[in-house]
């Protein structure tokens, strides 16, 4: 079968082949373009990314005590002391830990690991696109993967969804080459993979399941019952790399390791199947409510509001448009060919997470990165399929303005906040999809013109005659030769343009996040006034007081929350007791449990609120309170802890 090499937007055939073999060679351009877009990727995800601060430092506060111990390392303490485990599974800081130790502890080489796996993941999205689709569609879903803002923004925070994006994409290729040969050990490498996931993001790294189980059973080249075979040999092995981390911490006695957070069960597999898992789809109409404000409510149509919308939606028209390009009008057979198995990949991928987060009731923005990789292959491959489609005859060729004018005004839509940047950038592509469509309306009513004159001439049998209409029909196409070039050359820009004012919004709202003066919420464009958080700091005059009181005590002090505790740990590497985890709402330890620890000497002061807590109140009514003069700064009331009195519990009453 024929190959067709597609090296710029002139050159695409005008005959679609359908590639079972789609390998295209790389020509210099792409690779300098390639260079570009690497380029153009690395520097979002790496501008000024030590001069930025923690977004967590709940897990800032972890990774310094896993730099402490093995045994905090494998349980994720989040305290030195070990009385306290992180809410998620500890391999994606694993890898900020390693980095840790290699560049010494910092905010750039704890975001380190995330923003190089973002820098990978665009150049692996223009591997599994240009294998299939040529290297024009992968430069362009790289592009798009490189620019999307909730990328950009969640590769430079300390959280892992990064690195999470990245074992995906792994496992993604991994089930495109099992299901091209049928081999089963490609597909327990996706297996093994997804399983990574699992214990860098719980649940999050199975999203992409139903996409790649069904590439396989469609795509692979085995009767079914040997994929079936394939299919569950996979599982198991999907299982025991799952789930090895959670079954040991579960069987360790929990006298011998942290309380699990965000939990009351204490259990990991409670966590990943139930926190982490249906209270993500479960979760009552007061956490709704509370969220509203970054994630909005339940439905489709939180796509296409703000803040959503900046995130992850720019590009989201053209991409169904693209999914409308890839479906060829024609039958199919099983097993699919890799671009039908493209076609299902991300096509499912997408609608997957399209369903998830329009019924999801509780999530944070920068979960929507799931959603990114499928937006940018959809684009990369649509985008050359639509070009196709445009320079030939037929209904399909109106797709390309469509898609770039509906795309226009979907945008024009998430800047209405934004006047002029609105019309200026809905304007723009409307006009440039205008003039795209006036092209094609142009050429094609001359297209059939000839044919309708070769036909008339074609039925005349006199020698004159066949004469005369050769030299006219030699003349027609000389004019229509020139007349085609200059449309071609003239469409060409104008569609490069309305496909370049399609990024612009998106680029900018990527850029924005760039500078985030302060601790922010991981979000790209202008900043809601919820986004500013104060930044967490320990005052020095407490901490100085602390150390010279607190004696052999195992805990500097104890707090009811992660969040007055995490400076601590940070600026001194010592345990400090978070009694309520995350939240702070119920201590792990019961009014008992805690007198028994006072007494015996692992922990002395407390920074407490108002609680209604029964451990909380006992130390709010029966130790005392130190004079804010004795540890309280003078100087600043900036601190995170100065509306908190200190309780010291020695000789408590």
């Amino acid at each position: 079968m024929p190959r067709t090499m597609i090296t710029s937007p002139v050159q695409v055939p005008k005959h679609t082949q359908q590639l079972e073999e789609s390998y295209q060679p790389m020509l210099l351009w792409h690779k300098i373009t390639l260079g570009v877009v690497l380029a153009i990727a690395t520097f979002f995800n790496f501008f000024a990314l030590d001069k930025q601060d923690y977004y967590e430092y709940y897990y800032a506060a972890a990774i310094k005590s896993m730099l402490l111990s093995w045994h905090n390392m494998f349980f994720a303490a989040f305290d030195p002391a070990g009385f306290l485990a992180l809410d998620k599974p500890p391999l994606g800081f694993w890898m900020q830990v390693l980095s840790a130790r290699l560049f010494g502890y910092s905010v750039f080489a704890i975001s380190l690991p995330g923003a190089l796996s973002g820098v990978l993941a665009v150049a692996l999205i223009f591997h599994l696109v240009r294998r299939v689709f040529g290297p024009l569609a992968g430069l362009l879903a790289a592009l798009v993967l490189a620019i999307s803002p909730i990328s950009v923004a969640t590769n430079r925070n300390n959280i892992v969804d990064g690195l999470l994006i990245l074992t995906v994409l792994l496992a993604t290729w991994m089930v495109c080459k099992a299901a091209e040969t049928g081999h089963l050990r490609w597909l327990c490498l996706c297996a093994v993979l997804l399983g990574l996931g699992f214990n860098i993001k719980y649940l999050q790294a199975y999203m992409v399941i139903p996409a790649l189980g069904l590439v396989y059973w469609l795509g692979g080249p085995r009767q079914k019952k040997i994929k079936l075979y394939h299919l569950a040999v996979a599982l198991g092995v999907l299982l025991l790399v799952s789930l090895w981390w959670v079954t040991i911490v579960d069987l360790t006695p929990t006298n011998q390791r942290p309380f699990i957070d965000s939990i009351t069960s204490n259990s990991e597999l409670d966590l990943a199947f139930g926190y982490n898992g249906t209270f993500r789809l479960t979760a009552d109409n007061n956490v709704v409510n509370y969220w509203a404000w970054e994630i909005g409510r339940p439905g489709l149509a939180r796509f296409f509001k703000q803040p959503i919308a900046g995130q992850s939606s720019w590009l989201l028209p053209l991409a169904l448009f693209s999914l409308v390009a890839l479906k060829r009008p024609k039958r199919r057979r099983l097993p699919l060919n890799r671009q039908d198995q493209a076609l299902v990949l991300w096509g499912t991928w997408l609608f997957t997470m399209l369903a998830f987060f329009s019924n999801a009731h509780f999530f944070h923005l920068y979960y929507l990165s799931m959603l990114a990789p499928a937006i940018a292959a959809l684009v990369g491959a649509g985008v050359v399929m639509l070009w196709q489609d445009y320079r030939r005859y037929g209904w399909r060729g109106w797709l390309l303005p469509w898609a770039l004018l509906m795309t226009g005004v979907a945008q024009a839509h998430f800047l209405a906040a934004f006047p002029l940047w609105g019309n200026l950038l809905g304007g723009g592509i409307v006009i440039c999809s205008a003039i795209v469509a006036l092209a094609r309306w142009y050429r094609f009513p001359h297209s059939r013109a000839e044919q309708r004159f070769k036909h008339q001439k074609g039925s005349q049998t006199k020698g004159h005659q066949k004469t005369m209409a050769a030299s006219h029909t030699s003349t027609f196409k000389s004019n229509w030769l020139i007349s085609e070039q200059q449309l071609q050359q003239v469409a060409v820009v104008i569609a490069t343009l309305g496909l370049l004012s399609s990024l612009l919004a998106p680029t900018i709202w990527a850029a924005i996040s760039l500078n985030p003066q302060g601790r922010v919420i991981p979000m790209a464009g202008p900043p809601a006034p919820q986004t500013h958080i104060p930044p967490l700091i320990a005052d020095p005059v407490l901490v100085n007081y602390l150390l010279a009181h607190k004696g052999k005590a195992q805990f500097l002090l104890g707090t009811m929350n992660t969040e007055v505790a995490s400076p601590f740990i940070i600026d001194t590497g010592l345990g400090v007791m978070a009694l309520g985890g995350y939240a702070g709402d119920k201590s792990f330890l019961t009014r008992e449990q805690l007198i028994q620890r006072i007494d015996h000497g692992l922990v002395r002061f407390f920074l407490l609120p108002q609680s209604s807590d029964q451990a909380a109140s006992w130390v709010i009514s029966h130790c005392r309170v130190v004079p804010t003069e004795q540890w309280q700064s003078r100087t600043t009331t900036n601190f995170s802890i100065d509306v908190l009195p200190l309780y010291d519990c020695n000789n408590h009453s």
